[in-house]
């Protein structure tokens, strides 16, 4: 998209250790045209520099673009790229959703705590170290929750709000991403909010990722308050990946 209209357009929240891999959807265009077809990616990668993964329907609970028309299943075939299409309906915010099936891994103990502490999960670290299991391997069962905003049917579609779609994880952004920078490339604040199972998740930590710069660091950290809540300052314009 333009870089006139800076958006925070994925937002995805896991659990993973794999080598702290981030985990997010990439659709073929973030302002559809009404009924087009969508052609939506998944990748994986650290610093939004991603690798595609193909579809894989035995680990998908749910993928699909929910909006003004309701909820269309993003379909697709196993082992192929992109991971699935589906085609947009009526104008406005719509949103892309999946959450895979659990699964477990491990690690060893050095990484997997670098892998904590870079997630800001210190409370895991120091539950270890009141269990005497600091020097121990970390096994953990992980699941990916993913979601990615588009506004389908241009400008006059603006104003869409994000909503909750039921992810076990889920982060929603609690302002118009596409109603960003307006006004000029400069400095933005963008509310958002994490739950976890429906319920606010305090404590938290959320980084924003611009995707239009690989392999930077997160551009902001700041931890949810009690309400789950947080603002982000996003500092230029562009595409922007929230994780949590």
């Amino acid at each position: 998209m333009g870089r006139s209209l800076p958006a925070m357009l994925a937002l995805f929240a896991l659990v993973s250790p794999l080598a702290a891999h981030e985990f997010w959807i990439v659709p073929s265009t973030f302002e559809p045209a009404e009924g087009e077809l969508l052609r939506i990616g998944l990748e994986v990668g650290d610093l939004a520099r991603g690798d595609a993964v193909p579809r894989d329907s035995a680990r998908i609970v749910r993928f699909a673009l929910l909006g003004p028309g309701g909820e269309r299943p993003v379909v697709g075939l196993d082992g192929r790229l992109p991971a699935g299409a589906a085609r947009v309906g009526s104008p406005g915010l719509w949103a892309i959703g999946y959450e895979s099936r659990p699964a477990f891994v491990e690690l060893a103990a050095d990484p997997f705590e670098a892998y904590l502490r870079e997630k800001g999960l210190e409370r895991v670290i120091a539950l270890r170290a009141e269990r005497g299991e600091s020097g121990a391997a970390g096994r953990e069962l992980f699941s990916r929750c993913a979601k990615s905003l588009v506004r389908a049917g241009g400008s006059a579609a603006a104003g869409g709000r994000d909503r909750g779609i039921g992810l076990a994880l889920e982060l929603m952004a609690e302002r118009d991403p596409f109603g960003l920078g307006r006004e000029g490339a400069g400095m933005e604040s963008l509310p958002v909010s994490l739950r976890y199972r429906g319920e606010p998740l305090p404590g938290a930590l959320v980084a924003a990722y611009d995707l239009d710069a690989p392999g930077e660091e997160a551009a902001v950290e700041v931890r949810t308050d009690g309400e789950g809540r947080a603002v982000l300052r996003l500092p230029r314009p562009g595409r922007w990946m929230i994780a949590a």
